[in-house]
């Protein structure tokens, strides 16, 4: 049967699955073709050169109140457009009735066009935005837009005085909120306002932040991240259900934490940073934690988190004693210093220039690993980029031999990648 002999909606439907530049290129077989082909292909939408921006409103205005309203998504990069240009794209969103993700890089030089202000504020559908370069006009915006989006990220204030309030048009409907370099914003958000159906909240900032502020403003948060953020002493109770915390720093916990993440500098200040960081596993207690530690902390994680049940552990010293660490007997003192723990999964993160390539060595400290944590069913070793994400991941499953000894199979990556989310939900039950 030929493609083109599908229905209409049959064939739109196939179409959804590729992305919209395999779609143009259907769509550039025959007209009927082009005719079904051209709303996927406009539904997501990235422009990065001044260029783009004239041909796709030429384009997009030759059909005003068909083609803008394909787009679904819409993201302009760090431009600054000549005014016919904004102009044009104003017309554009004000046809662009099913917009629900808008991304705009250098907004507050955008709405020197003040029609593309009022075109912004008009939009009904927005789910989700992303404003970065903020001043004044922004600050104008957000409290005019008609939209009630679910998700906010706000980026790199250019105006260090903006104020809290100015989100005050969201607090019924905002669910995740993104703060980066906002120099302090979160402090002068609106004591008048409470944001209770947040339960995301990410703050990347070199402002001092007060916890018992944050959780005035966003008392349901599941789910927090903080980054560069010097954390103010804070006595004060805060959330009592965080799911999930990520922080650069120990931060102080007056609850269980199920999934922590908890980088911090164990250079300069070993000794105090390696206390904080006990003192808040031992609130947190969770099950689920990626952490980055000098060898003998490791010998206290038991005693400050008995419920843990996936480590993924950075070990921070010179680069060759971390890979020896890892693949060598040393291996087994650390597994060792974790027993009686219920870990089902235990994961060797390495910060290394070269991905490891010896199987056979990594298959033997494995085994090791697992005679001495008999629960363990997993077993990884991941070298890294220097930010932490993974270069080359080796995993083991854990299997008991005929002999009553553990034996550990090689995982091919795509069983890791099924594994992996498995483990990150793993609760207390």
């Amino acid at each position: 049967m030929l493609l083109l002999a599908l229905n209409d909606d049959v064939l739109a439907a196939v179409l959804s699955f590729a992305v919209p530049v395999d779609a143009l290129q259907f769509g550039k077989t025959c007209r009927h073709a082009y005719t079904i082909s051209i709303p996927h292909y406009l539904s997501d939408v990235s422009i990065k050169k001044h260029a783009q921006l004239s041909g796709f409103c030429a384009f997009m205005l030759a059909e005003p109140y068909r083609r803008p309203a394909c787009v679904h998504a819409f993201h302009l990069g760090t431009l600054r457009p000549q005014r016919s240009d904004l102009l044009a794209l104003s017309e554009v969103l004000l046809h662009a009735k099913s917009l629900e993700s808008l991304r705009l890089d250098h907004l507050e030089d955008l709405l020197s066009e003040p029609s593309l202000g009022d075109a912004l504020a008009a939009l009904t559908c927005l789910d989700s935005i992303s404003f970065s370069f903020l001043g004044k006009s922004c600050s104008a915006l957000l409290p005019r837009m008609a939209s009630r989006p679910r998700n906010i990220k706000l980026e790199l204030f250019v105006d260090l005085n903006l104020q809290g309030c100015m989100l005050s048009n969201f607090a019924d409907c905002l669910e995740t909120l993104q703060l980066r370099l906002t120099f302090g914003f979160q402090d002068r958000l609106s004591v008048d306002v409470i944001w209770s159906r947040v339960r995301t909240l990410h703050i990347h900032d070199p402002g001092d932040v007060l916890l018992s502020h944050l959780a005035r403003a966003f008392p349901n948060v599941r789910h927090l991240k903080l980054r560069l953020c010097p954390v103010c002493l804070d006595l004060s109770p805060h959330w009592a259900s965080l799911d999930e915390v990520d922080t650069s720093a120990p931060i102080e916990l007056f609850s269980r934490v199920r999934r922590l993440t908890l980088g911090y500098d164990v250079i300069k200040a070993p000794e105090e940073s390696n206390r904080a960081a006990l003192v808040m596993l031992q609130h947190a207690s969770p099950v689920v934690l990626t952490c980055e530690v000098l060898p003998e902390t490791v010998e206290r994680i038991p005693e400050v988190a008995p419920d843990l049940k996936y480590l993924m552990i950075t070990l921070k010293e010179d680069r060759s004693e971390v890979v020896d660490l890892a693949v060598s007997s040393q291996s087994l003192r650390i597994s060792r210093a974790l027993d009686g723990l219920p870990l089902v999964a235990l994961s060797f993160g390495l910060r290394s220039h070269s991905p490891l390539c010896d199987i056979r060595r990594l298959q033997y400290a494995a085994r090791q690993t697992a005679a001495a944590l008999p629960t363990l069913q997993y077993i990884a070793f991941d070298t890294l980029f220097d930010l932490g994400s993974p270069r080359s991941r080796c995993w083991f499953r854990v299997i008991s031999g005929d002999d009553g000894l553990p034996r550990v199979d090689l995982l091919p990556r795509v069983e890791i990648d099924v594994v992996e989310p498995q483990l990150l939900a793993l609760d207390r039950a």
